[in-house]
């Protein structure tokens, strides 16, 4: 039996019905649990570039800070 080559509307009928499947499973969505480093931090003056924020500065409670600490 002869395997026959599918014609390009079948072939985007099947990337979208696997893109479709991968949004409804959420692939792609959860990376692997291993910690990624964002930001470097040498010194205090490289802190000193970064605004630090929370909801105290629209009134609510909770506070923040950010500070360097010797490993």
């Amino acid at each position: 039996m002869k395997s026959r080559t599918p014609g390009a509307e079948e072939v985007l009928s099947m990337v979208a019905r696997d893109a479709t499947n991968k949004v409804v499973r959420m692939e792609g969505l959860y990376q692997s649990g291993a910690p990624k480093v964002l930001f470097t931090y040498r010194s205090s003056e490289d802190i000193k570039q970064h605004v630090v924020g929370c909801d105290a500065d629209i009134g609510g409670r909770s506070t923040t800070r950010l500070d360097l600490s010797p490993d």
